[in-house]
């Protein structure tokens, strides 16, 4: 059974997704509810829950300032809100889910069956604390051939690789770029499965790099070092899916 609290700053919002909590997720136990950050807070360190349906846009501050300030931090999070530009944020906080209202009953559904599981994991030692947010680091080395010599890289200091023909050059934390004699879809095949992400035709991303998505007439991806690479609208979905697999 899960311990869960709702945080939403509409009465019917909360209301709603209270009634279909108690009537179609039969493993959850709504324990109470708020409606702003202060009374959230103050709540989540009351009653220690195992899962918050939380909205992210509040009086007083945002769901973000809510995990921010939280003494108890042993609890799942599912973000429940009406807008979608804040999945890769939501993400780096490893929120068990996403969901947009208005709520589909069986995206509901199934966010309750992960977070028990996830419960369950936990308990039994298999798993982190819920609300962990710690990147994962890829511990993988790469090997980079040059056109004089070769160098060894570690993944997690590597930014972003862009194309420049047959050759990459790779963006580093806190160096000068590496140039290497390969293309863009060498790196593309070799370096997927240690979490990066090819975003266009020109860049490939380390996702545990990934600071946020811009959307507008074009969307972008807003890297840690502060540069903006274009996300192809085809590759969209994929990259969604690969940074909540890194998460989870």
């Amino acid at each position: 059974m899960l311990k869960a609290l709702v945080v939403d700053d509409e009465k019917n919002g909360r209301e709603l997704l209270r009634h279909m909590l108690n009537k179609y997720c039969k493993n959850v136990e709504v324990c109470g509810s708020a409606k702003d950050v202060i009374s959230a807070v103050e709540l989540i360190n009351l009653e220690k829950p195992d899962v918050v349906f939380l909205d992210i846009e509040m009086p007083g501050g945002s769901g973000f300032d809510v995990l921010e300030k939280t003494n108890y931090k042993d609890f799942s999070v599912i973000f429940v809100t009406g807008y979608d530009h804040y999945a890769i944020r939501a993400i780096k906080y490893a929120a068990k889910d996403y969901l947009l209202k208005p709520i589909d009953l069986e995206e509901l559904k199934e966010a309750t069956r992960r977070a028990l599981e996830f419960k369950q994991n936990w308990q039994m030692g298999t798993l982190p604390s819920p609300n962990a947010m710690n990147k994962k680091d890829a511990n993988n080395e790469i090997i980079i051939h040059g056109k004089f010599k070769k160098q060894v890289l570690n993944p997690g200091d590597i930014i972003y690789l862009e194309s420049a023909g047959n050759y990459t050059l790779i963006h580093l934390i806190d160096t000068v770029p590496v140039m290497a004699s390969k293309n863009l879809t060498h790196f593309e095949r070799t370096m997927y499965k240690m979490n990066f992400y090819r975003l266009h035709r020109k860049y490939m991303v380390n996702l545990s790099m990934v600071k946020e998505v811009r959307t507008g007439r074009k969307v972008s991806v807003e890297m840690e070092n502060g540069m903006e690479l274009p996300l192809a609208v085809r590759r969209k979905g994929g990259f969604l899916r690969k940074l909540n697999e890194l998460e989870h």
